[in-house]
């Protein structure tokens, strides 16, 4: 994202698009649809906030939906899809820590969903269920939809959301003064006294801790330039800055 435009470059022969914005934006909220070359973006209109898709192959705009409040301010803070489900998860800001969640299904219809809090950190969703884990930011407390009851872990009293793989392990890590010291990880649907936990021996802060879609925990180390897997202790090293990681190449 440069120049308020979100810019595609193909990887196969160069070919640039782009997605311009009529209005000022230091942030855009967007996903990636890698299955369906298509991306998933929030855009504010003449005080309305919309939901768009935009086709790569096509080169294509879609408005998805759009949401109507009191508030001009209010914007999309995050998005996140189920491409199983065929669901599309919206965090909105209405103002300060009031937020509100909606699901989209694939006819475009939106639903506000129940929540335990109207302050959402960080969410994510259950690939193969239809099922968002949330964070409530000021109660310290993780939830699923369509359950009253935060996910609690034995002796966990500052609990963060880190990641859920591609067997619907939720990953949820202790935090000590800001950083992670441990790393529970199991099914929602099962006692959380059955999960399976990992050890961060001396800490590792949540920007620093990866999961891959196969459930492999990963700490990074950016000053050695190292990055090791948790569960095997392996370690590999590289130079320059770790900006993300993929498995599918």
């Amino acid at each position: 994202f440069k120049d308020n435009k979100l810019n595609i470059i193909s990887t196969k022969n160069g070919e640039k698009k782009n997605i311009e914005f009529d209005s000022k934006k230091d942030k855009l909220e967007y996903i990636w649809l890698s299955d369906r070359n298509r991306i998933i973006y929030a855009e504010n209109k003449e005080g309305q906030v919309l939901l768009n898709s935009y086709d790569v192959d096509k080169d294509q705009k879609d408005k998805i939906c759009e949401f109507n409040f009191e508030s001009s301010s209010a914007k999309i803070e995050d998005i996140k899809a189920a491409p199983l489900m065929n669901l599309i998860y919206v965090k909105v800001n209405v103002g300060g820590n009031n937020n509100r969640l909606y699901s989209v299904n694939i006819m475009k219809e939106k639903d506000r969903i129940d929540i335990m809090t109207e302050a959402v950190g960080d969410m994510n969703i259950i690939p193969h269920e239809d099922i968002l884990i949330y964070e409530d930011k000021i109660n310290k407390k993780i939830f699923a939809t369509h359950n009253e009851s935060s996910i609690n872990i034995g002796g966990v009293t500052s609990p963060k959301l880190l990641s859920i793989d591609d067997n619907d392990n939720v990953y949820i890590g202790e935090l000590k003064e800001d950083e992670v010291v441990k790393i529970y990880y199991g099914n929602v649907k099962n006692n959380t006294s059955t999960w399976k936990a990992l050890d961060i021996p001396n800490g590792a802060k949540v920007k620093d801790i990866y999961v891959s879609p196969l459930g492999s925990v990963y700490v990074n180390d950016d000053l050695k330039g190292v990055i090791k897997e948790i569960s095997t202790g392996k370690e590999t090293k590289y130079s320059g800055v770790m900006m993300k990681m993929y498995i599918d190449g």
